[in-house]
C-alpha cells in the first residue's frame, strides 16, 4: 500500500473519529445540535425562591391551591422534624403552614380536591398510621387503625381508592374506598422474622402497579400481581434505585449509588440503560421532557431519555428532589447555609383550581349508646393494673380509648382518666431496646383519645413538664408533653393559660431543638398565626394581646407532674 493511500485512510478515520466525538458530546452535554427535537429546547435557568429552616433539607414538592408546598426536615437518620411550608409564585410569599408530629413527612397526594400528607414515622402513634388532610387552610387528622403501623411513607390514587404504603417490620398496603374515612388491611408482605421489608416507591405504569421493594436484603423492581409481588427480571437486581417516573411510554429510574448512577428505562417488557452516568438524585417528567438533577447542581432534560440537554447549574445548595408542577420544574434540596432550599422559575402560575370539598371526617354517622361511667371505670382499671403492661391489657385499654374518642365521649371523660392511679413499672419496647415509664405511656394513650375526640382539657402542668429523657437512637419518646401538644393542637385549646404556657415553653433551655418545633406547630394550629420560627414575632404578638402579662418560662418550669 503506497503512502498516499495510507494517508487518505488515516484522514478518513480521523474524520469519522471527530464526527463521533462531536455527536457524543452533543448527546451527553446536550449541545443544541443534537439529532433529536432537543434542538428546540431552551436552556432553563432556575432561581432560588425559598430558603427555610431550621432543618437542613427541603423536599416533597407538590402544587395545590395556587401554591407550591414542601417539607423541611432532617434526612438520613431518625429525627423528629417535619414542617410544611408553602410558596406563592404570584406574591412570592413563603409561609410556614403546619408541623407534622412525625419523623419526616411522607409523599403527599392531591386526591379529589384535597391534599393528603402522610406521617412518615408518626410520634407516639400507638401503632396507627397517621395522615393529615387539608383544603389549604384547615387540617384534619385521619387515622389508619390497623396496628401495628409505624411508617406511612406514600399515598397513591389506586383503582378509584386511596392506597397507603405502610410498614413495621413488614411492608404493607392499606386501602380506603371512602376517601380515607375507613381503611382495610389490604396486603402485608411476607418477611422472615430476622429481616425487614420496605416498599420505597410505588407507581402505576401502563395499567400495572410497580414498586421498589427491599426485602431479605435484596433490592428489586416488582410488579403487583393481585395477591403479591413478582420480580421484573430485566431490571438490575440488588442495586439501589430511586426516582421511579413515568415518561411517555417508559418507566424510568435512577440505579446505583455515588457518582456512577445510571438511568434505566422499562417499557413493560424489557429494561435498558439509557443516557449517561452521573451523581443523579431524582427524575421528573413534565409530559414533554424527562428531567434529571444531580447532587452537584447540574440539570438535564431529554425528550425520550436518549439525548440529553444541559441546562443552567443550580447554586447555593445540593439538590435532593425534582418535581414538575403545573408544567414548570421545581427542585428542592439542602442549602449551603444549613437550611432547606427550593429552586424554581422566576415567573410561574400554579392554578388555584376549583373550591375544595369539605374535609374528610372519621366521626361515625351513628353513635353507640354507652354507659360512660362504666366505660371510664374499665379503662381506669386496665391502666392501674401493672399486669396490663406486660400482657394484652394495654391493647384493650387502647381499643377502648379509641372507641370512646369517636363515639361521643362527654367533655371531661378523658381528663377524668388522667386522674387514675398508675403503676410505677417499666415497659420494654422496640424489641427490648427501650424502656418506657408506664405512667407516661398511659397518659399518652389517654391524651391520644382526648386528641381524637377534640376535647380541650389538656392540663397546663403537662405543657410545662420539664424534659428529662436521654437521647436514644430511635428518637422515640413518651414524655407527656409531646402527647399534650398534639392534643392541644387537635382540639384548638387556646385559652390564655394555654397560650402563655406554649409561649413560655419556647425558652426552656433543656428542650431538644425539635421539641421547640412542636411547640411552634402547636401555637400555629391554635392561634391561626404563621410566624414560624420567628420567636420575636410570636412574643410581639403575645405582648399586643389585651391579656394578662405573660408569665416567664421559669415560673412554668416550677410546675411538675406527680
Amino acid at each position: 500500500m503506497n503512502a498516499s493511500r495510507i494517508a487518505l485512510i488515516l484522514l478518513l478515520l480521523l474524520g469519522l473519529a471527530v464526527s463521533a466525538a462531536a455527536w457524543f458530546t452533543q448527546d451527553i452535554s446536550a449541545d443544541t445540535g443534537s439529532e433529536t427535537s432537543i434542538t428546540d429546547t431552551k436552556k432553563l435557568q432556575l432561581n432560588v425562591i425559598a430558603q427555610v429552616g431550621p432543618w437542613p433539607v427541603a423536599s416533597r414538592l407538590i402544587g395545590y391551591q395556587g401554591k407550591l408546598w414542601f417539607a423541611n426536615s432532617v434526612k438520613g437518620r431518625n429525627h423528629n422534624s417535619a414542617d410544611i411550608w408553602s410558596f406563592n409564585p404570584k406574591t412570592r410569599e413563603i409561609r410556614y403552614e403546619r408541623h407534622l408530629y412525625s419523623q419526616d413527612a411522607g409523599h403527599p397526594l392531591i386526591f379529589k380536591g384535597l391534599m393528603y400528607w402522610p406521617f412518615e414515622d408518626a410520634l407516639q402513634s400507638a401503632g396507627n398510621g397517621i395522615i393529615e388532610v387539608t383544603d389549604g387552610k384547615t387540617w384534619q387528622p385521619l387515622i389508619i387503625s390497623n396496628p401495628p403501623i409505624y411508617h406511612t411513607s406514600q399515598l397513591l390514587e389506586w383503582n378509584g381508592g386511596l392506597l397507603a404504603i405502610t410498614g413495621t417490620r413488614n411492608a404493607g398496603m392499606q386501602l380506603s374506598r371512602d376517601d380515607g374515612r375507613n381503611w382495610q388491611e389490604f396486603y402485608i408482605h411476607p418477611t422472615p422474622s430476622t429481616h425487614v421489608s420496605r416498599i420505597k416507591e410505588m407507581i402505576v405504569f401502563s395499567g400495572a402497579t410497580y414498586a421498589s421493594l427491599n426485602d431479605a436484603k435484596v433490592k428489586r423492581l416488582v410488579r403487583w400481581t393481585g395477591s403479591g409481588f413478582r420480580n421484573v427480571s430485566s431490571w438490575p437486581l440488588n442495586r439501589y434505585f430511586n426516582g421511579l417516573t413515568v415518561h411517555r411510554d417508559g418507566l424510568f429510574g435512577i440505579v446505583g449509588r455515588g457518582r456512577e448512577r445510571e438511568i434505566w428505562r422499562f417499557d413493560g417488557r424489557r429494561s435498558v440503560r439509557v443516557g449517561f452516568t452521573g451523581p443523579f438524585v431524582d427524575l421528573a417528567s413534565d409530559g414533554y421532557q424527562l428531567w434529571v438533577v444531580s447532587n452537584d447542581g447540574r440539570l438535564w432534560s431529554s425528550p425520550k431519555g436518549n439525548s440529553w440537554f444541559r441546562h443552567g447549574d443550580l447554586e447555593q445548595g445540593r439538590p435532593v428532589s425534582i418535581q414538575a408542577v403545573a408544567g414548570a420544574i421545581y427542585i428542592a434540596g439542602a442549602g449551603d447555609d444549613g437550611r432547606g432550599i427550593v429552586w424554581g422559575p422566576r415567573k410561574h402560575d400554579i392554578p388555584v383550581g376549583n373550591p375544595p370539598p369539605a374535609l374528610v371526617s372519621q366521626s361515625p354517622n351513628r353513635k353507640v349508646a354507652t354507659d360512660w361511667k362504666a366505660a371510664g371505670r374499665k379503662i381506669d382499671a386496665l391502666l392501674a393494673d401493672p399486669a396490663s403492661y406486660a400482657g394484652n391489657g394495654i391493647s384493650e385499654a387502647r381499643q377502648l380509648i379509641a372507641q370512646a374518642s369517636v363515639n361521643g365521649a362527654p367533655s371531661g371523660f378523658f381528663a377524668e382518666r388522667l386522674k387514675a392511679e398508675l403503676p410505677s413499672v417499666t415497659i420494654r419496647a422496640f424489641g427490648g431496646g427501650m424502656q418506657l415509664n408506664a405512667k407516661e405511656f398511659a397518659r399518652s394513650l389517654v391524651l391520644s383519645g382526648m386528641e381524637k375526640a377534640g376535647h380541650a382539657n389538656v392540663p397546663i402542668s403537662y405543657l410545662a413538664a420539664p424534659w428529662t429523657s436521654k437521647p436514644n437512637s430511635y428518637e422515640k419518646y413518651f414524655e407527656v408533653v409531646l402527647s399534650a401538644l398534639r392534643a392541644v393542637a387537635a382540639s384548638g385549646q387556646n385559652d390564655r393559660k394555654t397560650l402563655e404556657a406554649l409561649l413560655a415553653r419556647m425558652d426552656f433551655a433543656n428542650d431538644p431543638p425539635w421539641l421547640r418545633s412542636q411547640v411552634i406547630g402547636t401555637l400555629t394550629a391554635v392561634s391561626g398565626k404563621h410566624f414560624g420560627y420567628d420567636i420575636g414575632a410570636w412574643k410581639n404578638w403575645a405582648g399586643s394581646r389585651n391579656e394578662t402579662t405573660m408569665r416567664t418560662a421559669a415560673s412554668y418550669q416550677e410546675s411538675t407532674i406527680n
